[in-house]
């Protein structure tokens, strides 16, 4: 008769991708597309300060939360009430589908919809993977204490203040590295000193032991 059998309609997949018997979401984020193929690189940041790329979904989901509700677009109330009392809905709600389309796992990583569920090995990062990948607010660990929150630190950003010191990128490249290399020295040495003297202490105990 013309009628729509199905609108707006999410079919689950049950006992696949962490659905269980209630299923999983079968929107399918494929993890091959022909589309985002190219011969350059990705840069470093574009995964690894990227929500989407993590799975959380463009700008970590914040798009659009909901997507089972019907969206209107009108004045509306702090709270989100719709003020005049005709109005249409702009979009209508998709059962199943609480968050955003792009969002593969949740703050929680809980899967939330499929992941190109025909390739054996494919499917969302897991919590493991995600901590390594996840470098987001990184430059906070030093800018915290700069230029202020250190002696040393604001003593040198005095320094270079009057010293009329640039910090441009490829500077601010070029301290990045000496620091790194300077604190990984540091700490190796601390750890091989350690070492060195509980075998300076083993070895010394054992020959104690051989003169008694």
């Amino acid at each position: 008769n013309g009628k729509a059998l199905l609108q707006n309609h999410i079919f689950k997949i049950k006992d696949k991708e962490n659905g269980g018997k209630e299923g999983q979401n079968g929107i399918d984020m494929s993890p091959v597309q022909p589309h985002t193929i190219s011969k350059r690189a990705r840069a470093c940041e574009s995964c690894h300060t990227n929500e989407k790329a993590m799975g959380y979904g463009i700008d970590g989901g914040k798009n659009h939360a909901d997507w089972s509700q019907d969206t209107v677009v009108d004045l509306m109330t702090a709270d989100g009430k719709v003020i005049p009392a005709k109005h249409r809905t702009q979009i209508n709600k998709i059962e199943n589908l609480k968050h955003d389309w792009s969002v593969m796992i949740d703050k929680n990583g809980t899967q939330v919809q499929t992941v190109g569920h025909h390739f054996k090995l494919s499917g969302p990062l897991d919590q493991k993977q995600l901590a390594k990948l996840d470098r987001r607010g990184v430059c906070m660990s030093c800018h915290k204490t700069i230029p202020n929150g250190d002696m040393a630190v604001s003593l040198i950003s005095h320094i270079s203040k009057y010293a009329s010191v640039e910090i441009d990128n490829e500077t601010h490249g070029s301290i990045l590295s000496k620091v790194n290399h300077i604190a990984a020295w540091v700490q190796a040495l601390i750890v091989l000193s350690i070492l060195g003297l509980i075998i300076k202490l083993i070895f010394f105990r054992k020959k104690k032991r051989r003169r008694w």
